[in-house]
């Protein structure tokens, strides 16, 4: 048998009957109820025939709407036929009279009152009653069924809680990605921004540094053009810078010179006529860009003896007069007398009393060739370059640098001592890899000290 229980109703009671149907079969009973159960292409009254004999039980949901049903009505008569006559449990939803058929069929038969309100609260009733009714077989295959049904659903519920858990982890899984996400995103815009920030603050910083450097230029250049203006309006003047020769060398020769001039004149010897001895100016190079201080080459003495008596024994002392080289006649029409720009740093007094130092002179330094002043001198003479920043603020004029040249000839420092400010360091260090023939006194090589000149000449706008 495929249901235990036959569900029959008015039209009107659909609502009640399909409630009272679920009820049912959501505690293990089975039931048949049009036309909910009528197969597809069979005879509406042949399905019903079938399955009113197939069912343990037949309800009646009794109501003034079935009372009247000549439907309903045919459906109990079929109940009463056959040999197995199928029981009929009246489940009265209304305090009605029955009619005369339902009476002939009823009378005899209990039923079920659910006629005060709610419903619901009889259909408890009804399950029991309705489990009375089923033989054992079908009331065992009942509860096997609310117990699969129950098995189902602790089974679903469980399958259902597990995939609520599985959703809710896989929810946790989802969101803790997405914040892991969010902070990635976060972290990597705060580190472009922090790296666009540095960016901008080197970019800025860089066009700071731009603009002072610019800034310091300009000035650099104002100050040099307001310099070089300044240099243009002065007239021009000629160097007269003379060198000096200082040191104990010259002094003693100039001595032993005037020593043996005495020495000659009061000689026994010597001629009682009157003598005039005037030595030459000796072998004197002038050192025009290098002087030392202990060079006898560059001497200009000269030396005349008094007439002598013509009485031996008479014969009056020598009085010596240092002669002093004086600068061609062409350089005194063009030069001043120049003013010595280096001091000798020692000089002995000679021994001998009331004999004059000779002032040693030097031809002044030409302004436009400063390797033609060595006067064989230099070996190495380096130009200097013309530095951009000068060039830039046409910079020009001569500077003079001043030098002090060791034994072995090399250039040991050099000092600017006037000049364009921007055009020195360029004069300075082209003077520092300067080479020089060694000076020598008396067979030995000294140091000197002199100065360099270079002439620099800003090229045309």
């Amino acid at each position: 048998m495929a249901h235990h229980v036959f569900i029959t109703h008015a039209v009107e009671d659909k609502k009640i009957a399909e409630l009272v149907c679920e009820n049912l079969e959501r505690n293990g009973i089975k039931c048949w109820i049009a036309p909910r159960d009528v197969p597809y292409g069979m005879n509406f009254e042949e399905a019903i025939v079938d399955a009113i004999s197939d069912s343990s039980l037949f309800i009646l949901i009794l109501s003034s709407y079935s009372n009247n049903s000549p439907h309903v009505k045919r459906e109990i008569q079929n109940a009463f036929m056959g040999d197995a006559q199928t029981p009929i449990l009246p489940f009265r939803v209304e305090d009605i009279k029955l009619n005369k058929a339902l009476q002939y069929y009823l009378a005899s038969t209990q039923w079920l009152d659910a006629s005060t309100p709610p419903l619901e609260s009889h259909l408890e009733s009804l399950v029991m009653r309705v489990r009375a009714y089923l033989p054992k077989e079908a009331d065992a295959e009942a509860a096997g069924t609310v117990e699969a049904e129950a098995d189902g659903q602790r089974v679903e519920t469980e399958a259902l809680a597990r995939q609520q858990a599985e959703a809710e982890t896989l929810t946790r899984r989802n969101a803790e990605e997405a914040a892991r996400k969010e902070a990635e995103a976060k972290a990597a815009r705060e580190a472009e921004a922090k790296a666009l920030a540095q960016q901008q603050a080197e970019a800025r910083r860089l066009a700071n540094e731009e603009a002072a450097r610019k800034e310091a230029e300009a000035a650099a250049a104002r100050k040099a053009e307001a310099e070089a203006a300044r240099q243009r309006a002065l007239p021009e003047q000629p160097d007269r810078r003379l060198w000096y020769i200082a040191g104990g060398g010259a002094t003693l020769v100039l001595a032993a010179v005037i020593v043996a001039a005495v020495a000659y004149s009061s000689s026994p010897n010597s001629s009682s006529e009157n003598v005039a001895t005037t030595p030459t100016q000796a072998n004197s190079p002038q050192l025009d860009q290098v002087s030392g201080g202990a060079d006898d080459k560059n001497i200009n003495a000269g030396v005349t003896s008094a007439p002598v008596n013509a009485e031996p024994n008479k014969r009056a002392s020598p009085v010596p007069t240092p002669s002093t080289a004086r600068p061609s006649p062409q350089q005194t029409a063009t030069r001043e007398e120049p003013k010595p720009t280096s001091t000798p740093t020692s000089t002995p007094t000679p021994t001998p009393t009331a004999t004059p130092t000779p002032t040693p002179t030097a031809t002044p330094p030409s302004h436009t060739n400063p390797g033609a002043m060595l006067n064989g001198k230099a070996i190495s003479l380096p130009q200097p370059l013309y530095p951009t920043i000068a060039r830039a603020a046409h910079a020009s004029g001569t500077v003079v640098v001043q030098v002090v040249v060791d034994e072995n000839g090399d250039v040991i420092s050099a000092k600017a001592i006037s000049g364009h400010p921007l055009l020195q360091a360029a004069a300075i260090k082209a003077a520092k890899q300067a080479k020089f023939s060694p000076t020598k006194l008396m067979g030995q090589a000294v140091k000197v000290t002199g100065v360099l000149q270079y002439k620099f000449t800003a090229p045309a706008p």
